[in-house]
């Protein structure tokens, strides 16, 4: 990298080195390269006499530059909220990898402590053995001690690793069972669609019969509601057609409100298990760790904030009268 590529990536604002970072992976070029393309154009631009401007014609040049302000503010706040989310999955990552790095250092110097342990067991229980029989098994003893101390340590570290990878296991079948619960969810308000459907459909049915039955006896006998009679029902026969449609009327009605019953239930019941299981998401990610993740962002964030005003403050410094009069008008406004 190039002594003007160095210089012009130190004194990048981090909402420049975004924009950088992301145009470098969509054109699969290195940093550098942009950067030394965007010198090399404004080296050009001010070799022209445009003072270091972009080269525009026509009087639209102010609302194309608007324009691509505007894009290039969108992309640097989706960058922002991507560089955001990165570091802190990177966070929390590196909270949980420092912790099992130091489970395991911790393993490790029991296992050290009781390997020098056993070593001196070994030597004094070499040192007692010409001298008396029972200090010997005595020390025999602490030896065979020792080595399950060892292996029961080590077993233990090889269950705290498997019990971070099970935790790990653990996040995707929660995400797993919650996109089943979904679907679940989705099915019954399918099922009970079809039914409304279907009991839509009946009504339907119901009210053409009723309505030709009314039409066929208007003028030979009212059609007030009957109760139904079994003895008196016959095919030809208008009261037992109406009453038999009156009957199948609060059945359909009946079985309605049951299907919205259930309904209701079933709503209620999946937000609050949905709830319940956010809250737990919730609970596990604050106890992880989250309030120093998003301690340390902002302290980066206020620490490049203040680095990129310091810059920025001394490029606009060095710019002419009308060239730093346009910077601002784009720029603040």
């Amino acid at each position: 990298m190039s002594s003007k590529v160095k210089q012009a990536n130190f004194r990048l604002p981090l909402e420049y080195m975004a924009l950088i970072d992301d145009f470098a992976r969509r054109e699969d070029i290195t940093k550098a390269t942009v950067i030394t393309r965007a010198l090399d154009c404004m080296q050009a631009s001010y070799d022209s006499g445009h003072g270091g401007m972009p080269v525009t014609g026509g009087s639209s040049a102010g609302g194309a530059s608007d324009a691509e302000l505007e894009d290039l503010r969108a992309k640097l706040k989706k960058a922002e909220e991507r560089a955001t989310d990165a570091e802190r999955a990177l966070q929390s990552a590196e909270d949980r990898l420092r912790d099992a790095q130091r489970q395991r250092d911790e393993a490790e110097n029991r296992a050290r402590n009781a390997q020098s342990d056993l070593a001196t067991a070994q030597a004094q229980s070499a040192h007692v053995s010409s001298n008396d029989s029972r200090r010997t098994e005595a020390a025999e003893e602490e030896v065979e001690r020792l080595r399950a101390l060892v292996a029961k340590q080590a077993a233990t570290l090889e269950e705290k690793i498997r019990a971070l990878a099970s935790k790990e296991v653990g996040y995707d079948d929660q995400a797993r069972t919650l996109a089943n619960k979904d679907a679940e969810i989705s099915s019954r308000d399918a099922i009970i669609a079809d039914r409304d459907r279907q009991i839509t459909d009946l009504r339907s049915q119901l009210s053409e019969a009723q309505a030709r039955v009314q039409l066929s006896n208007a003028n030979s006998m009212s059609l007030s509601p009957v109760t139904f009679d079994a003895s008196t029902f016959t095919e030809e026969s208008p009261v037992g057609a109406i009453s038999m449609l009156n009957m199948l009327n609060g059945v359909m009605a009946a079985f309605k409100q049951q299907v919205k019953d259930a309904r209701i239930l079933g709503e209620q019941e999946g937000r609050k298990a949905q709830q319940h299981e956010f809250e737990d998401v919730i609970n596990k990610a604050r106890n992880d760790g989250y309030r120093d993740a998003m301690t340390y962002l902002d302290d980066r964030a206020t620490t490049a904030r203040e680095s990129g005003a310091r810059e920025e403050r001394a490029r606009i410094a060095n710019m002419g009268f009308f060239e730093r009069r346009r910077y601002l008008n784009i720029h603040v406004a």
